[in-house]
């Protein structure tokens, strides 16, 4: 599936907080599909826009083979870094936008020989043109569909819109389109440049970017139940999160809040008033030892071991885990 994406990405080199990439194409396809990466990249830059490559077939065939089972084994699927021929996916960040809504920018892109379909035909502006929202654009040039998609800065985390339907026979059915499915976010990040000729541009840790994509479907709370006061530990749950993520992420351990933290969150945009903990969850084929868990938190300033469930010394014993047959996911508990 990936033999067309290895020819273009043959060789990744580090160097301290850059990436430098050497490119190498073998077919015509390959060719072409690296010279239009060149020339769209250039011609923005060019324009004061800096377009990130995040096509995952290319993001993925970056990384090594061990790199590449690594994040196979962690649940992410081998279709979502799928190869889709005459297709490309850029991203950008927000500040940019206001240069790319602009006639000119259309203007100077066609001269280069990149076709902008309008902003607001069925074709493209495909976020309801309301405040917050972000768009996707789309060009095309001999062939080439370029899929450019809008990463609005948020407080700590990048956000993109879901696609909305549309009818436009020049564009590629949506199940070719990455970034489309649902609203999205990210880890915050810069575009790294590995070309300083053609400006080619990608995320600094591409393990990592693909490694986000099977958890990065964007939920809102719905506010059912909106207390009329905060709690009063509100902003030590914060805290809590943060620590969680410190301790785990660098791991590409995935958790989630659970019961009664995901109650709040869910159904009253914060903290359900008469909670006293959090709750966190994680993947049962993520804990390969108990104790190698610990060991982490053992690290922690602020989070410190108190109890341990499930012992044959408790009174008491209540142990979650969660496994996960077929399509499915399921919750097995041994309680006391």
């Amino acid at each position: 599936m990936f033999d067309c994406c290895k020819h273009i990405a043959r060789e990744c080199v580090k160097e301290n907080a850059g990436v430098m990439y050497a490119y190498q194409s073998e077919t015509s396809e390959n060719s072409t599909r690296l010279n239009v990466i060149r020339s769209f990249s250039a011609a923005a830059y060019a324009l004061n826009v800096e377009v990130i490559l995040i096509e995952p077939s290319i993001l993925f065939n970056l990384l090594s083979n061990s790199q590449q089972k690594f994040l196979l084994k962690k649940g992410s699927n081998s279709n979502d870094f799928r190869y889709v021929p005459g297709i490309l996916t850029f991203g950008f960040l927000d500040k940019y936008k206001k240069y790319i809504t602009q006639p000119e920018f259309a203007f100077e892109m066609y001269h280069k020989g990149f076709n902008f379909i309008e902003e607001y035909d069925t074709c493209n502006h495909v976020s309801p043109p309301e405040v917050g929202t972000s768009g996707h654009y789309f060009f095309m040039t001999y062939g080439w569909i370029i899929h450019l998609v809008e990463f609005a800065r948020k407080s700590n985390y990048l956000w993109h819109s879901a696609l909305r339907a549309n009818n436009c026979s020049s564009l590629p059915n949506r199940e070719d389109l990455h970034f489309v499915a649902y609203d999205g976010v990210y880890e915050n990040f810069y575009g790294v440049i590995i070309n300083q000729e053609s400006k080619i541009t990608l995320p600094p840790k591409p393990l990592r970017f693909l490694h986000e994509m099977k958890t990065s479907k964007f939920l809102s709370c719905r506010a059912l139940l909106m207390p009329k006061e905060k709690h009063p530990e509100e902003s030590k749950v914060g805290n809590i999160i943060r620590e969680m993520k410190a301790i785990l992420q660098p791991y590409f351990y995935d958790f989630w809040l659970t019961s009664g933290t995901l109650l709040g969150w869910y159904r009253e945009c914060g903290i359900i008033p008469y909670t006293s903990d959090v709750d966190f969850g994680m993947r049962a084929s993520d804990v390969k030892s108990l104790e190698s868990i610990l060991q982490l938190f053992r690290k922690s300033r602020s989070l410190k071991l108190v109890m341990r469930y499930g012992l044959f010394k408790n009174k008491q014993r209540d142990v979650y885990f969660k496994g996960k047959a077929f399509r499915t996911s399921w919750l097995g508990n041994m309680a006391s």
